[in-house]
């Protein structure tokens, strides 16, 4: 249990820092599958950003990959 705990926590990290942004894929995901663990993920630290300003300001608001050319 340990294991999935610390990977969790790096994939958060990943979100927070950007990283699932800006990444490229072969097959772009666009915004991803809102059921997986990244998009629970994203609407967790989104939903954290919306109620804490100062988590929002160091980190953003917006965690979610969108579609090229929407915002």
């Amino acid at each position: 249990m340990e294991a999935s705990h610390a990977a969790e926590n790096i994939m958060k990290r990943w979100i927070l820092t950007g990283g699932w942004r800006d990444a490229f894929y072969l097959y772009e995901p666009g915004r991803c599958y809102s059921k997986g663990s990244i998009g629970r993920m994203c609407d967790e630290l989104e939903e954290i950003a919306a109620s804490d300003s100062a988590f929002a300001n160091k980190w953003g608001t917006r965690f979610h990959r969108w579609h090229t050319g929407t915002k």
